[in-house]
């Protein structure tokens, strides 16, 4: 890969938002601050540096969303790792992807351009975000994630990851499964074998670590970053979350 790549994104859009809203059952256009969730994140991707192309895999588009003209719109195929399938079918080989999902609408194009930025510099073929606690705590205030002890310190997932072409084939048969295991990290820590389970246990794993086992395992070159962009991790999964990322919102259009 390049240091001058750009990304086509995929933006998973289609899961359940009765969760939020028991009125909507698409997660992607809940809306946020008077606007679907979709659309932040594909204003968000529209403006950032390293992104070229951008597919949306939704259940449902309204014939007058505006965010619809900018994107190639993929129809839901169910689970999540159909959806992944279903846009394979749509990008070709020329760019490494992105992909998203379309329940962190804080997110903007500088954490965008910043993440693939590191991406580049570690050369990875598959890199995963990572948000310290104390950054979650101080830019998204009153969130509750989950969180692993690492010796890095305590931190939680994005919901955003890149992959080349050739990474996120290799991937797919078993994304699934892993990110079903993501908010649980003793199941994850078991997904990737006794030693990484043990060391979890015992508070001693490492990102390389699980960086190592995860390129014994798939062949690949990973890399799990911490990126100081907490708005990568501030998904809305619950109605605490709504009033969290509004008032986030609000925020940030004052400044």
């Amino acid at each position: 890969m390049s240091m001058t790549s750009t990304y086509d994104a995929i933006v998973l859009a289609g899961g359940d938002g009765t969760s939020v809203d028991p009125a909507q059952p698409i997660k992607g256009l809940l809306e946020i601050g008077g606007r679907p969730m979709v659309e932040w994140v594909v204003d968000a991707l529209r403006q950032a540096k390293t992104v070229d192309r951008i597919f949306v895999v939704i259940a449902r588009v309204p014939a007058i969303a505006p965010w619809a003209s900018h994107v190639t719109v993929i129809e839901h195929a169910g689970t999540l790792l159909e959806n992944c399938e279903k846009a394979f079918e749509y990008v070709d080989d020329s760019n490494p992807l992105i992909w998203v999902s379309a329940d962190i609408p804080a997110l903007s194009a500088e954490a965008v351009d910043d993440f693939t930025e590191r991406t580049e510099k570690r050369r990875a073929e598959f890199s995963y975000p990572l948000i310290l606690e104390d950054d979650m705590n101080k830019q998204f205030p009153g969130s509750a994630r989950t969180y692993l002890k690492l010796k890095e310190g305590r931190v939680t997932g994005g919901n955003l990851m890149t992959t080349t072409q050739r990474a996120a084939k290799i991937i797919q048969p078993i994304i699934g499964e892993y990110m079903d295991a993501r908010k649980d990290p003793v199941k994850t820590a078991k997904l990737l074998g006794p030693q990484i389970a043990t060391k979890y246990a015992l508070g001693a794993l490492s990102i390389r670590d699980a960086e190592d086992r995860i390129n014994k395992l798939f062949h690949i070159n990973a890399a799990g970053i911490i990126t100081p962009f907490a708005e990568i991790g501030a998904d809305v999964d619950k109605p605490a979350d709504k009033r969290i990322m509004e008032q986030a919102l609000s925020t940030r259009a004052e400044q």
